[in-house]
């Protein structure tokens, strides 16, 4: 086998094992679950007034996606025109078994509840913003089924 052939096999093998961990580094980097970008994805506010953000993504069986965070007001979100206010049980209980003893969820004359649903071809996409005014605790979630 000449040199040059030989050469060119390793310049081959060196550029896809570079491209293999690039697609690996870009493809982590994309599905990185970020508490803030899902804020920011969310809200017509800065998160840097978010004290105590926290959150969990859970891809098990559907698209969900929470946040717990205090804020010094009830935050706007995007599209606020298109959310509902609505009688906050569902939302309270499903926030409660995520956080029980939670001070903030116990407190249900407090609690403002609203809730916006978009209906698409292959999806339907349901968000929920808890807020209770008493402590400045939200509570967020999006959760997606497919159709």
């Amino acid at each position: 086998m000449s040199k040059q052939v030989l050469g060119i096999a390793c310049l081959v093998i060196a550029a896809l094992v570079g491209m293999a961990f690039y697609s690996t580094n870009v493809f982590t980097e994309r599905n990185r679950f970020v508490p803030a970008k899902i804020f920011e994805a969310a809200f017509d506010e800065s998160v840097a007034r978010a004290e105590e953000l926290q959150g969990v993504k859970d891809d098990s069986t559907q698209y969900d996606v929470r946040l717990k965070f205090k804020y010094p007001h009830e935050p706007k979100p995007f599209h606020e025109d298109e959310y509902k206010t609505a009688l906050c049980y569902e939302a309270r209980n499903w926030f409660n078994e995520k956080y029980p003893g939670e001070k903030s969820l116990q407190e249900m004359d407090f609690l403002k509840f609203k809730q916006r649903r978009k209906n698409e071809t292959t999806m339907v996409t349901n968000e929920w913003i808890l807020y209770n005014p008493h402590t400045d605790y939200v509570y967020y979630r999006i959760f997606g089924t497919s159709r």
